[in-house]
């Protein structure tokens, strides 16, 4: 665990730095909605890494640049070397907002919802078939930073799409249209699009499902966080960060997302292990699972729907957040059986409308940590898959519908309200959220691990050491384990 408060350094300090060379130094910032964190990590020649100093303070809504650099301009100070790794990620206004478009809910609709949310966008609405007169009205209301258009395998349906490239051809806001559909109807799609005079700007790229369920998703996430870095910057201000830093943001989910994938590989790293994030507007959970599909449960057959789920994945909840979806939270206290939920719903609304506000008596601590389990228990369980039984000739069956989170043994808490819901141990996580006659997929028992000093998004920045040390530094010194009471373990 960190012991030192923020603004303070631990023990190896700049004189003893200075006699240490060679040796690497990185700085990882992160701009969140309501607070902005930095770190300066240090690693060794041996690739043993530190943690030296960390910084926080308040971001400035109308201009999120401000924090990062005075934090940025802290950190420098504190480094010896005058190249220290920079990486800086941002979620402040909201992040990157995509609408994603398929055909069938549980093909290509669901592969451009795992697309963007992979890549750490924030996806506010997805549309399956044929787009309507309603979903065109929809999309220009909610002005989408990226439309992910997808569709089809390679050499597959070409109607919907090319009727559906018609009705997004009239689209009167400028936006970035993604096409990862199929190849074929690629130069239609580009013609109908630029043939309207709209303030459309596409750009085209692989089909995320070439082959039936053989999706395709590196590169239409490499396209994602391109775009973030080269059109979003100046819509969400960040130029002047990018001109201080001389580095380009990435969206902090992206950044989490590929951290999960380096600690999640190889036979020496985590397996079986989750990570929620609990925010100010959402949630988002990540997992990491060796075998995200079942065979059998309790000796029963179990065979799988759709297309399989990624071994590591992302979702986000956009209506699950401490304070501006607080309330959103709170209304799920009566089906938790929690006590006073009108007292919850109170407290939710005050927070709702001053997101810097901060839990002062013991009763508002409570209900902060009543909404921060409704945030966490809901979003695992939405995350998680479900089995349902299917009698057939055979006999009973379960159907299985999304991931398989049995197998999960370490959870992963990050957040700024983890500093408030210490001494809450693993009722943090709710049980009985699935749906009628169906079984969740949920781990029984899972080990908790608390992220006080907020350095996951941080660490995510530290992308050349080695992902053992990075393990090493997080599970062993940054993280608190605790146990069923949620006292320290």
């Amino acid at each position: 665990m960190i012991s030192w408060p923020a603004g303070t350094g631990n023990t190896t300090g700049q004189v003893e730095r200075e006699n240490m060379m060679p040796y690497t130094e990185h700085i990882g910032i992160d701009i969140g909605s309501t607070w902005t964190k930095g770190a300066l990590f240090l690693e060794h020649e041996d690739r043993h890494l530190e943690l030296i100093e960390r910084f926080e303070q308040p971001t400035v809504r109308e201009d999120v640049s401000d924090a990062c650099i005075s934090i940025y301009q802290r950190l420098r100070a504190a480094a010896v070397t005058q190249d220290p790794n920079i990486g800086f990620s941002s979620s402040a206004h909201g992040g990157l907002s995509i609408i994603s478009i398929g055909l069938v809910p549980s093909f290509t609709e669901r592969l451009a919802k795992e697309a963007a949310l992979s890549a750490g966008a924030k996806l506010v609405h997805s549309i399956a078939y044929r787009i309507s007169r309603e979903d065109i009205q929809y999309i220009e209301d909610q002005r989408p930073d990226i439309i992910l258009f997808t569709g089809g395998t390679d050499g597959g349906n070409r109607g919907y799409i090319l009727e559906n490239a018609r009705a997004l051809a009239d689209l009167k806001i400028p936006t970035v249209m993604i096409y990862a559909g199929n190849r074929d109807v690629a130069p239609a799609v580009k013609t109908l699009i630029s043939e309207a005079r709209n303030a459309i700007e596409l750009i085209c790229c692989d089909n995320i499902m070439p082959v039936i369920e053989e999706p395709e998703l590196h590169e239409v996430r490499e396209v994602i966080k391109t775009v973030f870095m080269e059109k979003i910057i100046q819509g969400k201000g960040l130029q002047r960060a990018c001109e201080v830093l001389q580095s380009l943001p990435t969206p902090t989910p992206g950044s989490v997302f590929e951290l999960v994938e380096r600690l999640s590989d190889g036979p020496l790293l985590l397996a079986d292990w989750g990570l929620l994030d609990i925010g100010g507007a959402t949630t988002d959970c990540y997992t990491a699972v060796k075998d995200p599909i079942l065979d059998q449960y309790e000796g029963i057959p179990v065979f799988h729907r759709g297309i399989s789920p990624q071994r590591i994945s992302r979702s986000v909840e956009g209506d699950l957040g401490m304070r501006l979806n607080a309330l959103q939270a709170a209304a799920w206290a009566k089906r938790f059986g929690m006590p006073d939920p009108e007292g919850l719903r109170a407290y939710a609304e005050e927070v709702a409308g001053s997101i810097e506000r901060i839990p002062l008596t013991a009763a508002e601590l409570v209900y902060e940590r009543r909404i921060a389990s409704l945030c966490s228990s809901l979003s695992f369980a939405r995350h998680a898959g479900s089995l349902r039984p299917i009698y057939t000739p055979e006999g009973l069956q379960y159907m299985q519908q999304g991931k398989n989170l049995t197998s999960l043994k370490e959870l992963v808490i990050s957040g700024g309200v983890v500093r408030t819901i210490r001494r809450q141990g693993p009722e943090l996580l709710q049980q009985g959220l699935c749906e009628p006659h169906a079984i969740s997929l949920v781990p029984r028992t899972v080990s908790l691990w608390y992220d006080e000093a907020y350095i996951v998004p941080l660490l995510a920045h530290v992308r050349n050491a080695d992902p053992g040390q990075v393990r090493h530094l997080l599970f062993e010194h940054a993280l608190q384990k605790v146990d069923r009471h949620g006292e320290p373990s």
